[in-house]
């Protein structure tokens, strides 16, 4: 994967980076959305992210390593990724 500038850059689709590049290789399409989940002009593709399909679940793109969402339940119906911050289903 090549490096924009010398900026440690982290997907927002599957979490890959500069030192860790999705299986099979990558690049950057935009800032912090790879090839590898998202098209030239920066929309999702269709197939979403090749780790989440891989391991079977979406994939925290906080994490350090490939793992999913660390769900924080602030109520009963209510969810969010502890890394992220992104909204979950409860």
């Amino acid at each position: 994967m090549r490096v924009t500038q010398g900026i440690e850059l982290r997907c927002i689709g599957c979490g890959c980076t500069n030192e860790r590049a999705c299986p099979g290789g990558c690049s950057w399409v935009a800032k912090n959305k790879c090839s590898a989940c998202f098209d030239v002009d920066g929309t999702p593709l269709a197939t979403g992210s090749p780790l989440g399909d891989l391991f079977g679940f979406e994939l925290c793109p906080a994490s350090d390593v490939p793992a999913a969402h660390v769900p924080l339940f602030t109520g009963e119906a209510t969810c969010h990724c502890a890394r992220c911050k992104m909204d979950l289903a409860a």
